[in-house]
């Protein structure tokens, strides 16, 4: 038995691990049993469609491994101390047994954010988060707004043209992450689907709103082809966009999609290529 002990406010959550070591190469399964919240991430969680699982562990003969474990005391904790039960089965054989001691500090709840320091790996929590895996708008971010043509998420101004493509991309972040009241335009120009020779007329268009998604559709035709604008805007700021041009009759015509990153933005701009970059309103130039 291995006795180890740690200080925790209520409300505290701390992410630690025991290394262990076998003679011989084994699968073993491993339990955590306790009156705080805890969960050995090694071997229990949450898998991309939010179920849970649990599996064993694989120790190589001679080999430390770290398991790795995350607790959390309740806020409204009544003891002045926790344990927490550690064994380790290779079957019904008991390989290993820990007990962990928590004193819970007189201190009130904890009030900080757990995972502000990168370096005492509480991010490993995160493992087992359910966070966006539904529809739900998770905090910090907020509901899509939508007036017009303009578009609200966290941060960001959006406004769509009538043929459905972005108009205006207005950012409130600033350099170091934050939000604030200056604002920074990261188009020069609207979006612009060009085919030579053609002018399209607005048939038919559509949207939807929800609180974590909004998507628009513009179908617009000319003498020789039908253009179909798709897009889709999600909370955090993911964008798709969908532009499917059938011809009418047998037809070549040549087509340009202008993206006019504003000068103060494009140098963080990734894709399209150097030759694509180095054309019309991209110049290698200007790009770092």
């Amino acid at each position: 038995m291995e006795n180890k002990e740690m200080v925790l406010l209520k409300g505290e959550m701390k992410v630690f691990s025991v290394s262990l070591s076998v003679e011989e190469e084994k699968d073993v399964t491993v339990k955590a049993y306790s009156d705080v919240q805890v969960c050995c991430i090694s071997s229990k969680g949450k898998d991309y469609l939010g179920n849970d699982f649990e599996k064993s562990v694989h120790l190589q003969a001679n080999t430390p491994k770290d398991i790795w474990f995350c607790i959390q005391i309740p806020e409204d904790y009544n003891k002045a101390q926790a344990e927490i039960d550690i064994k380790v089965l290779d079957g019904d054989e008991t390989v290993y047994s820990s007990c962990i001691k928590i004193s819970v500090k007189d201190g009130g709840v904890f009030e900080g954010n757990p995972f502000t320091n990168k370096d005492n790996l509480n991010r490993l929590a995160w493992l087992n988060s359910t966070i966006g895996i539904d529809r739900n708008v998770p905090s910090p971010y907020t509901n899509i707004s939508v007036s017009g043509n303009d578009a609200e998420i966290l941060g960001h101004k959006i406004r769509f043209n009538e043929k459905g493509l972005l108009g205006s991309v207005q950012s409130y972040f600033s350099q170091d992450v934050t939000i604030g009241d200056d604002v920074t335009e990261l188009l020069s120009e609207e979006l612009e689907f060009c085919v030579f020779g053609q002018e399209f007329v607005i048939k038919d268009k559509a949207q939807s709103v929800s609180d974590d998604k909004y998507t628009l559709s513009v179908t617009s035709e000319s003498k020789d082809f039908v253009l179909k604008t798709s897009g889709l805007l999600e909370y955090d700021g993911y964008m798709l966009y969908k532009l499917e041009l059938t011809p009418k009759t047998d037809i070549k015509s040549s087509v340009e999609l202008r993206l006019p990153v504003s000068e103060e933005c494009r140098r963080y701009f990734i894709g399209l290529g150097k030759a694509t970059r180095s054309a019309g309103y991209f110049k290698t130039s200007e790009m770092i």
